[in-house]
């Protein structure tokens, strides 16, 4: 029997999905505490991602195996978008963060 590729990224990341509910930022996000410039940053560093994720993903969207998973209903990155413009002060893009390295 296969498994879907939810299910198996599902189980494939549980681990990492633990360990990243006991961060202090996801913590204090869960906990209503965090502040809105943290916030803004969270969302900056989200849009710095899916933006390459997208990308890559519309650059090869004919390849066999993403052909199979290329659904426009993932996209988020227009959504993360706006939901900067609101957290920027001015709304400008070009004052949203830059892309931090860990």
């Amino acid at each position: 029997m296969t498994s879907s590729l939810s299910a198996r990224l599902r189980a494939g990341t549980q681990q990492a999905h633990r360990r990243a509910e006991q961060t202090l930022f996801i913590c204090t996000f869960l906990s209503g505490e965090i502040t809105r410039t943290t916030y803004r940053d969270y969302l900056a560093q989200l849009l710095h991602i899916y933006t390459a994720l997208e990308a890559q993903h519309e650059r090869h969207r004919s390849h066999p195996l993403l052909a199979q998973i290329h659904d426009q209903v993932l996209a988020r990155r227009e959504a993360l978008l706006q939901d900067l413009q609101f957290y920027t002060p001015g709304g400008d893009e070009a004052q949203i963060p830059p892309a931090r390295p860990r």
